[in-house]
């Protein structure tokens, strides 16, 4: 489950060691004596019903360290297990995040920091999240490669996952108990015999029930409603993760708002190899959302894997160039120039309209010059009679 979120950050890592050391000691604070698991449920599941709606916007700066991962295609096509980035990767993320009900939408857009030229950077240029209560999309622009947008239509019959670290301390908030969170189970989890502080408050510690191949926990705050301040996962001989969320009070709505975060991945050596510090610019808590905000489509040109195994090229008014097995192979501008089915195909007349005319005029040059040599031949012989 937790495992799934950082792969889908670091792009494919499988597994998580702690980053830091947990700070531990007993604490004689009253609320932690009363920590239950029953107690923090019925803190989240009410939070989770008051708010119905919300809409949070905010900057995240992010950095990628210099050849954290292997370049994509195994040995096959990286036989000399090449990494990449080639240097620190340092960018923007700002981010829209919209919620109401199960209707949800994720954007980001990205500015280069480091390198100050981006071209030729593989770095996300723009992502987006969809779900509006039936469909689930992905789209993803790439700096790198592939050279054109890629989109994701999911299996409809299954509900997406809030899988993405860019919006963990929001999911944590308001959405926790929500069947589409898989960062942690509640239900599997038990208060820690141990006492942590983060940032100078007194937190439960919450852990699995049953032994795992590695170690996780959740720092709660009784202190802010129960709320997740500190979230570290860890499997030892792979990467690491800790994720700490600080909050303000919103006076008006009662509610402990996130406000900052910031996590690290690590290698097993504690080398960086990917971190980010986040701040909210503004938020609105049950606020009326148009609609119209779901029904977001695949920008033109968007390559799309439909599930289970169909793909096609977005065109313009919602049309779609599907992708045939008989034409797999061609180019994505093969694909573009023709229709469904073709695209292999019209390579083959676009030869033959070429080649044909030419044969035909050189039949015909070739057929004037016998002829004009014939009939000089002829006019010559009834001179020498």
């Amino acid at each position: 489950m937790h495992l799934y979120l950082l792969s889908r950050l670091v792009g494919g890592a499988l597994g998580l060691v702690l980053l830091t050391a947990a700070l531990v000691a007993p604490s004689a604070v009253t609320a932690q004596s009363e920590a239950s698991i029953d107690t923090i449920r019925k803190a989240w599941k009410a939070r989770q019903d008051r708010v119905r709606s919300f809409e949070f916007t905010w900057v995240e700066k992010r950095t990628e360290a210099k050849g954290w991962k292997k370049q994509p295609g195994g040995k096959a096509l990286n036989p000399n297990g090449l990494t990449q980035p080639e240097e620190d990767l340092v960018y923007e993320e700002a981010t829209r995040f919209l919620v109401d009900g199960d209707k949800w939408l994720y954007r980001f857009t990205t500015k280069m920091l480091q390198p100050a030229e981006s071209k030729g950077v593989d770095a996300p240029l723009e992502r987006v999240r969809l779900f509006d209560g039936r469909t689930h999309k992905e789209f993803e622009q790439r700096r790198g490669s592939p050279p054109y947008p890629q989109g994701t239509l999911a299996n409809p019959k299954e509900r997406p996952e809030h899988s993405l670290l860019n919006v963990a301390p929001l999911v944590w908030t308001f959405r926790l108990l929500d069947e589409t969170v898989r960062d942690f189970d509640l239900r599997e989890m038990r208060v820690a015999k141990g006492r942590g502080v983060v940032d100078g408050r007194d937190c439960v510690i919450l852990e699995p029930r049953e032994a795992t191949s590695g170690t996780m926990t959740v720092w709660v705050d009784p202190a802010r409603d129960w709320s997740v301040v500190r979230h570290t996962l860890a499997v030892p001989k792979n990467v690491s993760l800790q994720f700490d969320v600080s909050y303000a009070h919103d006076d008006k709505e009662k509610l402990w708002i996130p406000s900052t975060w910031k996590y690290a991945v690590t290698s097993p050596d504690g080398s960086l190899q990917v971190s980010a510090s986040g701040r909210v610019e503004k938020y609105a808590i049950n606020p009326r959302i148009d609609p119209a905000e779901f029904q977001w489509d695949f920008p033109l040109g968007t390559w799309v894997d439909e599930y289970p195994d169909r793909s096609f090229i977005q065109r313009e008014s919602g049309g779609r160039r599907y992708i045939t097995k008989d034409e797999r192979g061609a180019t994505y501008e093969q694909y573009l120039r023709s229709e469904s089915g073709m695209a292999l195909k019209q390579g083959k007349s676009w030869w033959v309209r070429l080649v044909l005319p030419t044969l035909g005029l050189a039949g015909v040059l070739a057929a004037v010059i016998i002829y004009w040599r014939r009939r000089k031949a002829q006019i010559a012989g009834r001179a020498v009679v």
